[in-house]
């Protein structure tokens, strides 16, 4: 069973490392540390208060690995782009007006196509680094028997969907405070939607 309202209020169950999150998460590439923290307190306690900030080496490379993970995951959606772009690339270079407007059309059309498949992938993405930051290694991103197993569920399916509407929505919102409102909606966000997802990952 999910216990949404633990997740929603997991954020807000220790002030200080919130604000210590957020102020990571606005300095560019430290804020990897962000990604790791919210990976590794997801995977030791995916309902318990915000822990100490600790071991920032760890939550780096765990972070900066889920990056990586997420990369690789959206590869087919770049491909995908890449392909569609091309001509549209070719035509310019070689001056084409007609090639250039054709490829324009395929371009729009492979964005489309881009996106859905990233919609598609953005559901795997957060059961794969949890898989990683779980265990550990690598390649527990890519072990589909364990992963399809939780994402391939209902609970999976409404946990994601809540998650990223809400992501969205509390993005949206707060970005109207200029300069950090952007940063603060992500944090609590992420925090909000690993947690749910976690507690299903883990079994609960």
């Amino acid at each position: 069973m999910v216990d949404y309202k633990k997740a929603f209020g997991r954020p807000f169950t220790d002030w200080k490392n919130l604000l210590i999150g957020i102020v990571i998460s606005a300095i560019p590439i430290v804020c990897l540390i962000s990604f790791g923290y919210i990976l590794k307190s997801t995977v030791k306690n995916p309902t318990g208060n915000l822990p100490a900030w600790e071991d920032f080496g760890d939550l780096f490379v765990k972070g900066l690995f889920a990056v990586l993970i997420s990369l690789i995951y959206i590869l087919p959606a770049l491909i995908i782009l890449l392909i569609f772009g091309l001509p549209l690339m070719k035509s310019a270079m070689s001056g084409d007006p007609l090639g250039m407007m054709g490829g324009a059309v395929g371009l729009g059309f492979g964005v489309l196509v881009a996106l859905l498949v990233l919609l598609i992938i953005s559901y795997f993405i957060p059961a794969a680094v949890l898989n990683y930051a779980a265990h550990g290694k690598f390649n527990a991103a890519f072990d589909f028997n364990a992963i399809n197993k939780k994402v391939f569920t209902g609970k999976y399916a409404l946990a994601w969907l809540i998650g990223i509407v809400y992501s969205v929505l509390l993005v949206s919102v707060l970005s109207k405070i200029p300069y950090v409102g952007m940063v603060i909606g992500g944090f609590i966000g992420s925090v909000t939607m690993y947690s749910l997802i976690g507690q299903i990952v883990k079994g609960r």
